[in-house]
């Protein structure tokens, strides 16, 4: 079964966008899927570090944790 075939659905949602530092935000996503043999439902929360350079995303770190998320994007200005 390749990756992609073992989930029945996947779907995200953004919960909140931080404006963390200069060039940079925190999303907060949540994840929820749906095995496809199992029918067993699962849900993900991660935060993304986004920075930007040029108007456009130059790096994106993920995190567990809101804490990880904005201590790793320093401090705000």
């Amino acid at each position: 079964m390749a990756p992609g075939e073992a989930w029945e659905s996947v779907d995200s949602e953004v919960a909140e966008i931080i404006e963390a530092s200069e060039g940079a935000i925190v999303v907060e996503l949540l994840g929820n899927s749906r095995g496809r043999a199992s029918g067993v439902e699962t849900e993900l929360r991660s935060w993304q570090l986004l920075r930007f350079a040029d108007g456009k995303i130059a790096r994106r770190q993920i995190f567990w944790t809101r804490d990880e998320a904005l201590k790793a994007a320093g401090p705000r200005e």
